[in-house]
């Protein structure tokens, strides 16, 4: 299935995709935000709204990025998981290391994959005669909610638990 960074290297290139594609299609005036019926009612020229779509997907990709590599560096009395004293015995702290590296990996895949998503449907709004969004956008950030809910649940109930002895 592969690892979780490259995932999130994926997930970074299919945003970059949908960001050259969208340069491509966006009109000179382009809605870049939309009320909670999926209407706009703020608009932008092209340039703006490329500037701001592009320093967003870098902003996501430095965040992560950045935090896994404070997850490998810090200190170990600084990073708080369930059952810490088995985790941070110097035997343990590069697993732990490399799970909560991978789990970062993977919410920064899954917060890629929305907003492609997202940038996907302002295109489709701005090209559109009526440049609603609709309710997908709800649905989308209600989907992303629900797997990082479900996937912090299931890692301090499962991921950080201590191992069997067997």
């Amino acid at each position: 299935m592969g690892s979780a960074r490259g995932w999130f290297v994926a997930a970074a290139g299919l945003y970059a995709a949908v960001w050259a594609w969208s340069w491509t299609r966006l009109p000179e005036r382009v809605p870049v935000h939309f009320g909670a019926g999926g209407d706009p009612d703020t608009w932008a020229d092209r340039p703006t709204a490329l500037l701001a779509t592009a320093l967003l997907g870098l902003g996501v990709v430095a965040v992560f990025a950045g935090a896994v590599r404070l997850v490998r560096s810090a200190r170990p009395e600084l990073i708080d998981v369930p059952d810490g004293e088995y985790w941070k015995r110097p035997e343990n702290i590069g697993r732990l290391r490399g799970l909560i590296a991978a789990d970062l990996w993977l919410f920064g895949a899954w917060t890629l994959l929305l907003l492609s998503a997202i940038d996907w449907l302002i295109v489709r709004a701005a090209t559109a005669d009526d440049p609603s969004l609709g309710p997908w956008p709800l649905v989308l950030v209600a989907g992303y909610l629900l797997g990082v809910a479900a996937r912090l649940l299931w890692m301090f109930t499962r991921r950080f638990a201590v191992p069997d002895a067997g």
